[in-house]
């Protein structure tokens, strides 16, 4: 269950797959040009290698045998370091989250009035969402430290840490902090807990996440125009969920895929060149003409994206993965998920080897799997992001155990001692 088999597997069940029927089955004018000019076949045939060029790079590497559910214990030290760690990073999470309320208007405009979507995601923005995202970092540490040892400090500050992702799902219907804090969740429960589910419960599981894939987003949508939810609101969305409209995200995607086909023209990963560069770039260090100047010149997907389609019907829509990737390379494009299910596999071999790798297994897993139907830049900004924490915070522990060995050495050093004999 938490293996990249049963979660793409799952993405693909509640989200993909019906939406491609809807591409497939619909009668609309645009669904039949689509049909005429192959796209549909296009799009069918990307869905497909997508997926299972990501299991054959997962199976490839992955480590056999079953998956080991003995948790790496925690010496006394190192637990209050790792402690420590995380009420840092909690401070930091929320320092970034309150700044983004405040380039929205405030927590109240942020969350409720949900004008956090219509930032444009530039200059001090970027960096608060920047550090916003390490709050799944001491969500993990918490749950953990929890775990070896019950404590009502650690539970509150647990507590008071996944306010802003259940924020996040609850007041903003964000799809994609379901599978995040979900699995965070799940992970410590199957793994530390050793809690086994049963299957309904596992088919209850993929039934809310397709039920949330429908829903989220009108409901979003509705409140952020101040609309009220229509009667038989939820079996009219159901109804209609593998129907193809011209404006939904399955639309969006076909059309970059039209839009490439018939140009011939690919980017060639500049994607995640320009997502790099969007990421860890400062405009407002280097300025603005060399950071752009740093851009590899596209086909403008993003643009697409968020303004056309936004204003049409839904004011946000995630870009799919495989449309992405097609957009990269066309066919190829599937090597990019062989290449993400490759690194989940290494991601379980250094899981068995350090806590960090177990930690990065749990972080990376959520934005791989959620690739092929959201974004396939976030599993790069994220693995950097992680790494650049990581390192960070490998550096400090350096430096302090480097200080304190140091000043041991003072303190025991002949100079220091001859001081007591005279």
């Amino acid at each position: 269950m938490i293996r990249l088999p049963f979660l793409l597997s799952s993405v693909y069940i509640a989200y993909v797959f019906p939406k491609l029927t809807g591409l497939l089955l619909s009668d609309s004018r645009l669904a039949e040009v689509y049909r005429y000019a192959q796209t549909s076949d296009r799009v069918t045939a990307m869905v497909g290698l997508c997926y299972f060029a990501c299991l054959a790079g997962y199976y490839y590497v992955r480590p056999g045998g079953r998956f080991p559910s003995v948790p790496l214990d925690i010496p006394l030290l190192r637990y209050r370091r790792i402690r420590n760690i995380s009420v840092f990073l909690v401070i930091i999470s929320y320092i970034g989250v309150i700044g983004l309320a405040q380039e929205a208007g405030g927590l109240s405009q942020f969350f409720l009035d949900m004008d956090g979507y219509t930032l444009d995601w530039r200059g001090s923005e970027v960096y608060y969402l920047f550090i916003s995202r390490f709050i799944y970092v001491p969500i993990l540490l918490l749950f953990i430290l929890y775990w070896h040892k019950k404590s009502n400090s650690i539970l509150c500050l647990l507590i008071f840490a996944s306010m802003y992702p259940l924020a996040n799902i609850f007041l903003l219907f964000r799809r994609s902090e379901i599978l995040q804090f979900g699995f965070i969740t799940g992970f410590v429960l199957l793994m530390y807990y050793k809690i086994r589910p049963s299957r309904l419960y596992v088919i209850s599981v993929v039934f809310v996440m397709m039920a949330a894939v429908v829903l989220f987003p009108e409901i979003r949508t509705s409140k952020f125009r101040g609309e009220a939810l229509e009667e038989g609101f939820v079996g009219h969305r159901f109804s209609q969920f593998i129907n193809f409209e011209d404006n939904n995200e399955m639309a969006a995607a076909a059309y970059l895929v039209h839009r490439t086909s018939q140009t011939g023209q690919l980017e060639y990963g500049a994607i995640f060149v320009n997502a790099l560069v969007n990421q860890f770039v400062p405009a407002g260090l280097v300025g603005n003409d060399l950071k752009q100047s740093l851009h590899v010149g596209g086909a403008d997907a993003d643009d697409f994206y968020f303004s056309e389609w936004n204003r049409s019907r839904y004011f946000y829509l995630a870009p799919m993965g495989f449309a992405q990737a097609y957009v990269q390379f066309g066919y190829l494009g599937c090597l990019i998920f062989a290449a993400l299910g490759t690194f989940v596999g290494k991601l379980e071999h250094w899981r068995l080897r350090s806590f960090s790798g177990e930690m990065m297994y749990v972080l990376m897993l959520g934005p791989i799997v959620l690739a092929v139907s959201n974004d396939i830049q976030a599993p790069v900004v994220r693995f950097a992001t992680y790494c650049a924490l990581f390192g960070f915070l490998a550096l400090s522990g350096y430096l302090t155990s480097l200080k304190r060995t140091r000043e041991g050495m003072l303190f025991y050093s002949p100079a220091y001692l001859s001081r007591f004999s005279r």
